[in-house]
């Protein structure tokens, strides 16, 4: 009998420290996942703007080193409407409400400290403190262990993609750990201990912190306002109940008490921003303004509805399994769909509002997916736990012990597999992501090399840069050189955001060189495109830097006409093997860096560059896309053999013909390939 008791006590020991091992490894994960090179584009303003604060005591609230701004002159009927909370000054400057300003502060204060190094220990310990905060939240919802450890993970595979250093980030820990202040009375509302004045002037303090961090703040009151619903709702259900207790009645009272004064300092709070009634209605006016002009409802008129985190949330599309982020959500909806019976079949009023809201609220967009994940999937575990719970009660201890003990083993399992997919960076190759596991700027995504470059050689003129990399370019180089735009919404007006995507899309509606003569533009900073064509077919403008999917023009008759002419680049001068050799070398899964530079090399008309680095794409990964490109790279060179009589081109021509061949074998469906297999066989036969 004692050996029995031993063996129980030790299975269950067991069972502990696996299930103890599964919420570690969940919470690593997340961890694992914030352990990037940085890529956020928005990363470079934020910076600059906190800098300014540290370097001369103000806030930024008009972004100076945009030169596509109206004139401060410009009469007031004929200039740009502004965007939503935004407006023109006595002086005439374009002024918006920085919602992001302390993060702005905190962000440039830790870089001023320890450089990218110290952003890097940052960001994995804003995640770190996020998984803390979600378990606690959901101990406090009563969720066992094992339920917090599939919470985290879940959590963890929905929001990885916004697991960047950006304002939210911190909104979403300022938010959890209001959710964890208010969980004990979402759980327990009947118990006097579940909210006291200590816990309520915290909370009042996060709804400060959220409101100077970023824009989600009206999330931290919608939370206030669930569990006052609930207390309430029961409160005058009590009085209607003729077997309710006075000691009930009572404690629901002082908590109805407690939370309308929780949310009436909620609301005051909101204005004690340096921009007050500007920025506690900036979220209101936003979420106006875009259901005014339809932006999320696709690509259209507007230039914010080309913003993909605009667009309404979905995720049955086509190869939707194949993104796990995808797999996740659909999961977390499965589950919302679940708890909202079980919230209703237990009368967990706080628990519906909290699940009907944040699903309108993830699926009114798509940047909106990360923010409600923070509290749907611990609500929803929640909520089916307590569903089941008595439904589990009826099996035995050991086989209770022995189905948490394959559970959590399963969690384990799962939690190792997608920590080594992150460390290997095969889970972001394979979904596409520039980020990669490691410290630092990412090389590819950053414009990290056109910024050094720049400050090396310090061109007087203009700079131009496509729309991705303004914010982080303005940073990097030194001194800050102005802009065209920068990726910050609410920075511009959206006719001049629209000028800009134009120019960038190589539109006719914008004339460039006009352009280029009216804000004396000299430097261009692009990728791959229609308008890196327009500015190679044009022989004012000299190709002087090329690296990953960066490429730096300069106008030859302009202010920098003689550094032009001295640095062109010019295929003679830049070897093939080199430079795949160096491309290869900016990113530990080069597969998208090299296919972005063999489409600049496609379109700079430089055959043999683009078989070497299109060879490298094809052997660093065979793909549909890379065996095309590279049949395109040579079917060029053959090209220009045969056009300049020079041996080789059949041969050229044949590789082509067996490379578009390989692209169709391994899926590609475009009708341009059988076009592509056709000229090179057409070739093959005119040139024998």
């Amino acid at each position: 009998m004692r050996i029995m008791c031993d063996q129980n006590q030790g299975g269950w020991l067991a069972g502990r420290v696996v299930v103890a091992l599964a919420v570690l490894g969940a919470c690593v994960a997340m961890v694992l996942f914030s352990v990037r090179t940085h890529t956020a584009e928005d990363l470079g303003y934020h910076l600059a703007y906190g800098e300014q604060f540290w370097d001369e005591g103000r806030l930024v609230e008009h972004s100076e080193f945009i030169y596509t701004l109206p004139p401060l002159n410009t009469p007031p009927d004929q200039r740009p409407e502004p965007g939503p909370a935004c407006w023109y000054d006595a002086q005439g400057r374009y002024c918006f409400p920085n919602a992001n300003w302390l993060t702005q502060v905190i962000l440039a204060g830790v870089y001023r400290l320890a450089g990218v190094a110290g952003l890097s220990v940052l960001l994995a310990g804003l995640a770190a403190l996020l998984s803390v905060l979600l378990a606690v939240f959901m101990r406090r919802m009563n969720l066992p262990w094992l339920g917090v450890a599939v919470g985290v993970l879940l959590v963890t595979l929905v929001v990885y993609p916004r697991l960047q250093l950006r304002p939210e980030l911190l909104g979403y820990v300022v938010l959890v750990a209001q959710a964890c202040c208010l969980g004990r009375a979402m759980r327990y509302p009947r118990k006097p201990e579940s909210l006291r004045w200590r816990v309520i002037i915290l909370l009042i303090f996060l709804q400060w912190l959220l409101v100077n961090l970023h824009s989600y703040f009206l999330l931290g009151l919608a939370i206030s306002v669930a569990v006052l619903a609930e207390y309430a709702l029961r409160w005058l259900v009590s009085w209607r109940s003729a077997s309710a207790d006075s000691d009930e009645r009572a404690v629901l009272a002082g908590g109805c008490k407690k939370l309308a004064v929780l949310l009436a300092g909620q609301v005051a709070v909101c204005f004690a921003n340096p921009w007050t009634w500007r920025l506690a209605v900036l979220p209101v006016q936003t979420l106006a303004y875009i259901r005014t002009h339809k932006i999320n409802a696709g690509p259209g008129a507007h230039p914010w509805s080309l913003l993909g985190e605009f667009q309404k949330t979905t995720f049955l599309f086509r190869n939707w399994t194949n993104d796990i982020t995808n797999i996740a959500f659909a999961a977390m909806l499965v589950c919302v769909a679940a708890a909202l019976l079980a919230a209703v079949l237990r009368r967990r009023w706080s628990w519906l509002l909290v699940l009907v809201g944040m699903t309108m609220v993830a699926m009114s967009m798509q940047r909106n997916i990360h923010v409600a994940a923070m509290l749907l999937i611990p609500v929803s575990l929640a909520a089916i736990w307590q569903g089941v719970a008595g439904f589990a009660a009826r099996y035995g201890g050991k086989v209770r012990q022995a189905g948490r003990l394959i559970i959590a083993v399963g969690i384990l399992v799962g939690c190792v597999c997608v920590s080594a997919l992150v460390v290997t960076n095969r889970l972001y190759d394979g979904e596409g992501w520039l980020v990669r596991f490691g410290t630092g700027y990412s090389r590819v995504h950053m414009p990290v090399g056109p910024a050094r470059w720049l400050n090396e050689h310090n061109p007087k003129g203009r700079l131009w840069c496509c729309s991705t990399a303004t914010s982080n370019l303005h940073f990097f180089t030194r001194p800050h050189r102005e802009m065209p735009m920068i990726t910050n919404t609410w920075s511009l007006p959206p006719a001049t955001l629209q000028m800009v995507f134009d120019v960038n899309r190589a539109n006719d509606r914008v004339d460039f060189p006009q352009l280029g003569r009216r804000y004396d533009i000299s430097v261009v900073v692009t990728g791959p495109g229609k308008f890196f064509g327009q500015l190679r077919q044009d022989r004012r403008w000299a190709l002087v830097f090329l690296e990953g999917q960066f490429a730096i023009f300069m106008r030859l008759d302009g202010p920098d006409g003689k550094l032009a002419r001295q640095t062109a680049l010019h295929p003679t001068k830049v070897d093939p093997a080199k430079l795949a050799a160096r491309t290869r070398q900016l990113d530990p899964k080069p597969v998208h860096v090299l296919g972005q530079l063999g489409e600049m090399l496609l379109q700079l008309r430089w055959p043999e560059h683009a078989v070497a680095v299109s060879q490298a794409t094809v052997d660093a990964r065979e793909d549909a896309i890379a065996w095309n490109r590279l049949g395109l790279a040579l079917y060029l060179r053959g090209m220009m053999k045969k056009a300049s009589k020079q041996r080789g081109a059949v041969e050229d021509f044949r590789q082509a013909e067996r490379a578009f061949a390989r692209s169709m074998e391994l899926g590609n469906t475009h009708p341009n390939i059988t076009k592509n297999l056709q000229a090179a066989r057409q070739q093959i036969s005119h040139t024998e």
